[in-house]
């Protein structure tokens, strides 16, 4: 909590310069020392890989069974949207895709809640 409290008294200080930027704490990073910044954006782009695969794989294999021709083909398909998908900018991935996953993640709450507790409760009567 403290350093998320020191980030947004940064970010308050900053707000000027770091208004329009996508990635603000690069910029901080950048601040200290040019070496910073470049060790900070590898650590972006490790902490976005190690994020992306186990995701890239799981949806995979939601579609078929891992090993099958099936699955070969979904997961050489979802890498291409996805290298497509990377290939956008920024802020237009967070400001757009960001907020529908917010919304299907409601979507999928509303259905665990009535699978959970709606549809045993009326299964039992």
């Amino acid at each position: 909590m403290v350093s998320g409290f020191l980030l947004n008294l940064a970010l308050l200080s900053y707000a000027e310069e770091t208004a329009g930027l996508a990635i603000p704490n690069l910029y901080f990073a950048e601040l200290l020392s040019p070496i910073f910044s470049f060790i900070f954006s590898l650590i972006l782009l490790g902490e976005i890989f190690s994020t992306a695969t186990p995701m890239l794989w799981v949806s995979a294999t939601r579609i078929a069974p891992e090993g099958s021709q099936k699955y070969r083909i979904s997961l050489f398909v979802l890498s291409v949207l996805a290298f497509f998908g990377g290939q956008l900018p920024f802020a237009t991935l967070v400001g757009t895709i960001y907020p529908y996953t917010g919304y299907l993640g409601i979507v999928v709450m509303a259905m665990i809640i009535y699978r959970e507790h709606i549809a045993s409760k009326l299964n039992k009567v």
